[in-house]
């Protein structure tokens, strides 16, 4: 099976919006690590993600450089994380505003993106069996043209 190269960022930033309220707990680690798993990282990324999931990371950490696409499957991914222990925190809601400005989203693209994951979510959203090409097939479709 081909490991997917240059995703290792990516999961590194969804990292950081999981740790934004001061804690990376064990469902929120679980989506991020498996989700990467999953997604065919490859066995060195997915140690150095292992690694990194055990300390804190800050968006300052990170300096992204990534597609729309990557773009959006971050925010995406982002606002389910935020979302994944049914406590809505603000600290959270300063986080996907940060993320998304750090991302380049904004205006209406970002409001479509955020309804867009809230219908996922309302759809039964299941974190440990979450298929990355999948949701990012869905995000990309969805948000062609916007």
């Amino acid at each position: 099976m081909k490991h997917r190269e240059g995703w290792l960022d990516v999961y590194r930033i969804l990292l950081a919006v999981g740790w934004i309220d001061g804690q990376l707990d064990a469902r929120e680690k679980a989506l991020i690590l498996g989700s990467a798993l999953r997604d065919r990282l490859s066995a060195s990324d997915l140690e150095q993600l292992e690694e990194a999931a055990r300390w804190p990371l800050t968006f300052d950490d990170l300096v992204p450089d990534l597609e729309p696409e990557e773009q959006q499957f971050v925010y995406g991914m982002a606002s389910l994380i935020t979302a994944l222990d049914g406590v809505h925190d603000p600290v959270e809601d300063v986080a996907l505003d940060a993320l998304a400005q750090v991302l380049g989203l904004a205006g209406a693209r970002r409001k479509a993106l955020d309804g867009l994951m809230r219908e996922i979510t309302r759809a039964g959203f299941d974190p440990e069996t979450v298929e990355p090409d999948a949701l990012r097939t869905q995000i990309s479709q969805r948000m062609a043209g916007k």
